[in-house]
């Protein structure tokens, strides 16, 4: 089973590739992984409901990382998402990513 900060060390990681600009291995192995562990989360980590919509926004995520164009792009943290998925503060429209590069 995966936890919220397994999966957080994985799309820091992806976040680093991403400025290193290695993004094959994001689109080849990190993001598999991180689709996979979400679906292994633990319910007491992120409850079932709301894991494809947590995969959705990881994705948006890593998808417009590299049309900031800045330097340190910000972090994503993934319990707070969670929160705000549980409190209604999240809506569809904001998880397209603008330009997709990873393969959903």
């Amino acid at each position: 089973m995966s936890t919220l900060q397994e999966i957080q060390k994985l799309v820091v990681e992806a976040r680093g590739e991403i400025q290193k600009g290695n993004r094959n291995r994001v689109q080849t192995v990190l993001w598999p992984n991180i689709k996979s562990m979400l679906g292994q989360c633990t319910e007491t980590e992120l409850e079932w409901s709301y894991r494809e919509t947590m995969g959705r926004l990881i994705y948006k995520y890593l998808n417009d990382l590299t049309l900031q164009g800045v330097p340190k792009p910000p972090a994503i943290n993934l319990e707070q998402k969670r929160n705000d998925l549980k409190a209604g503060k999240v809506k569809a429209d904001e998880m397209k990513p603008i330009s997709p590069w990873i393969p959903w």
